[in-house]
């Protein structure tokens, strides 16, 4: 790893491009694979009764649409309820093609309209023609969901997040990082890195998901953890060589200090990190082993930045890396002093290895216990849906 932060110093533009190009290569391997999605995350049994329909066609059901109809006052005889029902099978029918079919609950109250989707429909259509039929019966309550219309609710919910994510994520890192260094310039350089690396990561995906289908979550996943580590891996460098400078050392051999030090720490917590998320892989589960490809590929995309370009724009940057200083922030002026807190500590631990040993490891085996007790299962469709989407909501009052 000195070895590459070396060459990266030296040649500080080659390394530039260099990465740009992997980060082109990988975006161009996911534009030439595709993506392939995970159709079924089930497990255990129903992961096995979901296999063997598929391998016997026409074993799987018709997907359909409903119409929920309920009313605390009204019951399912009165002629109110049974035109908005009516009206609402006939909604249904011309939107998806099949026959409707009307079931009325034990008390009387609730009437559900079915209908299997015989040709193709637009949902927004169809949701807006249901709620038509509550505005033409004021009394009753007329809420519409399906198979489709579901599905295609928790696929704009999933996007939904990962939009707020990527809107979220840098502004937040950004500013926290303003405060912590004090300087724009080098709050933007671990930012950039970690963009950088989920871009590469989001292209690896691609090919990935030839061998693990991914789950619509991975990508909200790679997002989140490759800016945590890109950012976290950028600070070594960052502070390090800062530190370095603040010593009274020239910039470039600041940088040749941080390159044979804080280049090995990135790797061994890359490293230590991606093996901790390969454990995901002993559960056998798709859900996650697409998980854990998604998050090992963005943690290798971001050690890999680290101890590339990472050098490499250092050296460009020089000490132009304070430049962009942000006024009133005393506590962030450089110390006088060393720590002292961290040191305590650590001094305590090596006088007392033994024990230190014993009770961490304790502390960690009581933390990991509860493991033990856990249990795989599928979410059903609502689990992790917001309650406030209709068709969702629905849905879940459906099967109840």
């Amino acid at each position: 790893m000195a070895a590459i932060g070396r060459w990266s110093i030296r040649r500080p533009w080659r390394a530039i491009v260099v990465w740009l190009v992997f980060v082109v290569v990988a975006v161009a391997a996911m534009v030439a694979t595709g993506t392939d999605s995970l159709q079924n995350g089930s497990v255990g049994e129903s992961a096995r009764g979901y296999t063997l329909m598929d391998e016997h066609p026409g074993a799987w059901p018709p997907e359909r649409e409903y119409a929920s109809i309920h009313s605390d006052t009204l019951r399912a005889s009165d002629k109110e309820f049974q035109s908005a029902a009516t009206n609402a099978g006939t909604v249904l029918q011309e939107q998806v093609g099949g026959v409707p079919s009307y079931r009325t609950s034990n008390d009387h109250h609730s009437v559900l309209v079915t209908a299997d989707v015989r040709q193709p429909f637009s949902t927004a259509d169809l949701h807006a023609a249901v709620l038509a039929v509550q505005h033409d019966h004021p009394q009753l309550s007329i809420e519409h969901t399906g198979d489709i219309s579901a599905s295609d609710a928790r696929d704009r919910i999933v996007n939904d997040d990962l939009h707020r994510a990527e809107l979220l994520s840098v502004p937040v890192t950004l500013l926290v990082l303003l405060f912590a260094f004090g300087a724009v310039v080098a709050a933007l350089v671990p930012v950039l890195l970690a963009l950088t690396a989920v871009a590469a990561a989001f292209g690896l995906l691609g090919p990935i998901s030839q061998v693990f289908p991914l789950d619509d979550s991975v990508k909200i996943v790679v997002v989140l953890i490759g800016m945590a580590v890109g950012v976290d891996y950028a600070l070594f460098y960052v502070i390090r060589s800062r530190e370095e400078r603040h010593r009274g050392a020239p910039s470039h051999e600041a940088l040749e200090r941080t390159a044979r030090t804080s280049g090995r720490t990135v790797l061994v917590s890359g490293t230590v990190v991606s093996v901790a998320m390969a454990g995901m892989f002993i559960i056998r589960s798709d859900v996650f082993n697409g998980l854990a490809a998604g998050t090992i590929a963005v943690i290798v995309c971001a050690v890999a930045g680290s101890v590339t370009v990472l050098p490499g724009v250092l050296e460009l940057l020089g000490s132009k890396i304070d430049r962009g200083r942000i006024p009133f922030l005393p506590h962030l002026r450089d110390p006088g002093e060393p720590s002292t807190f961290w040191p305590a500590i650590v001094d305590r631990v090596l006088r007392r290895p033994v024990l230190s040993c014993v009770v961490a490891g304790g502390i960690l085996v009581a933390l990991a216990l509860p493991a033990l007790r856990l249990h795989i299962s599928a979410p059903g469709d609502e689990a992790l849906s917001a309650k406030s989407e209709p068709v969702l909501r629905t849905l879940a009052t459906v099967r109840a």
